[in-house]
């Protein structure tokens, strides 16, 4: 194996974990909203790092790869100003 495959496996893994971890801890009540959007920005920002990767590449699927990641990417960076919007209106009832 390659050590650019290895590269694009890891940066995948670890975008999508980030993403993951985001979405996950969105609903909990105890978590800042800027911590989630940390995580999506965080998932975003290896998915550029992706995207730069893919698109310099000269196989048109390591293109494609390239183009989904820029998706990925952008649609990180919504979700997490969107999240950082919603999740801050939010006010705790106090007792």
């Amino acid at each position: 194996m390659r050590v650019s495959t290895l590269v694009t496996i890891v940066l995948v893994v670890v975008g999508l974990v980030f993403a993951a971890l985001g979405f996950a801890s969105a609903p909990n009540s105890e978590i800042s909203p800027a911590v989630v959007s940390t995580y999506m920005l965080t998932s975003a920002a290896f998915f550029a790092i992706l995207a730069v990767q893919g698109l310099s590449r000269q196989k048109v699927w390591q293109r494609f790869l390239g183009v989904a990641a820029i998706a990925a990417a952008l649609y990180m960076i919504v979700m997490a100003i969107l999240f950082f919007q919603a999740l801050r209106a939010i006010q705790m009832p106090e007792f």
